[in-house]
């Protein structure tokens, strides 16, 4: 220890002491715990969310789908690939139905929203009306 300096160890917290997970069990973890939720997991999610390229996501989808835990579908408003644990496909499209059923506003101000829409339509109606008659004149 010269010039009267410590010699100073690393600061070991930072250290990642698990063994590092491979890029395609985080990715089948990720899409198997989204299925026990209730939820597909879109193509899309995993290259964002992993960062990893396009092609590499589709190197991992296609081991995983060709071992036979995850199925995929496809969107039919977006064409965009679903992916869920393998015999969970209608279960979730179920419950995906379900959620969009319960996001429908039941209560009454959907309800005056329809009335201030139709009595716009209304004045509308008149000013038309009006626009029509004042022409005739």
């Amino acid at each position: 220890m010269e010039n009267g300096m410590s010699h100073r160890r690393p600061f070991n917290r930072f250290r990642n002491k698990r063994p590092s997970i491979p890029i395609e069990k985080k990715v089948e973890m990720f899409i198997l715990k989204n299925s026990q939720n209730g939820y597909f997991t879109k193509f899309s999610t995993i290259t964002s969310k992993f960062n990893i390229s396009e092609p590499e996501t589709w190197n991992v989808v296609g081991m995983l789908l060709s071992d036979g835990g995850v199925e995929s579908i496809h969107d039919p408003n977006s064409g965009e690939m679903k992916i869920c644990e393998t015999g969970k496909k209608y279960h979730i499209m179920s419950m995906s139905r379900k959620r969009r059923f319960e996001e429908k506003p039941t209560d009454r101000s959907s309800s005056s929203n329809n009335h201030n829409h139709n009595h716009n339509n209304h004045n509308s109606s008149n000013r038309q009306r009006r626009y029509r008659q004042n022409r005739r004149d």
